[in-house]
This record gives structure tokens, C-alpha cells and sequence, in this order.
């Protein structure tokens, strides 16, 4: 049986260390897609995996927080430990959302060194039709 991966609209931001995308985010990015993939058809629709982890490759060993679920997958890289996944959301929402509003000052406050997310890309252009 070939299981068909889902096709993913991949962003990653820059890292200030390197003024690039990191490519390890870019490698645990796409882990995690596949890894999503292959538990869509034994997990429920909110099936959701959280965890802090260090980078591997990553030339400053940048600490990373990954929430993925089959919606989207999203990372975010130099975030202490105690960084709460609400205000991180939100921060990530601001960037690839922005409404012309300043971002709240909490969310600035703790705003990861980068960040990286997936979606499959229907949802995408989803998104897109309801902003336009």
C-alpha cells in the first residue's frame, strides 16, 4: 500500500544567528510532516504532539517547541522553556496574518528567534479566499 503524503505549504523565518532559514528547523519541519502523515490514518482529527527539544545541526544548538497536529504543524526556535503555546500561537498568527495593528506587547516580550510552520496547502488557499 503507498500512502500518499499530504502536500504541505512549508514557511520558515529567518534565523538571526545565520540571516538564513536554519536548516535544521527546516529538516525537523519536514520530519514532523511525514511524521504526521503516516499517524493521520490511526489517529483522531485533533490528534495533537507537543515537546521542547534542541536542534540538531543547528550551529548554536537553539532550543525548539514544536505543536503539531494535522492542521499545522508550527515550530519555534530560541523560546525559553516556560514560553507559554498561547502566546507563541499568537505571535506566529501576527507574523504570517498581520492586521496592520501593533503586536501586544506580551507577545513581543516573548517572541521566538524563529519560527517555522506547515499546512496542508488546501487549507492555504483557504485561508487565503476568506482574507481576500
Amino acid at each position: 500500500m503507498t500512502k500518499q503524503l499530504t502536500k504541505r505549504d512549508f514557511i520558515t523565518s529567518n534565523c538571526p544567528h545565520l540571516g538564513r532559514p536554519c536548516s535544521a528547523v527546516n529538516h525537523m519541519l519536514r520530519t514532523l510532516a511525514q511524521a504526521m502523515d503516516m499517524a493521520q490514518p490511526v489517529t483522531a482529527d485533533d490528534f495533537e504532539i507537543t515537546g521542547d527539544s534542541q536542534l540538531q545541526g543547528c550551529p548554536n544548538g537553539c532550543p525548539a517547541r514544536y505543536i503539531a497536529s494535522h492542521k499545522r504543524i508550527r515550530i519555534f526556535c530560541g523560546v525559553d522553556a516556560a514560553a507559554q503555546a498561547d502566546t507563541l500561537d499568537q505571535y506566529a498568527d501576527h507574523m504570517l496574518n498581520p492586521s496592520h495593528t501593533p503586536m501586544p506587547a506580551y507577545v513581543a516580550a516573548n517572541a521566538p528567534r524563529a519560527f517555522a510552520e506547515a499546512r496542508p496547502r488546501s487549507q492555504m488557499v483557504d485561508e487565503a479566499v476568506r482574507l481576500a
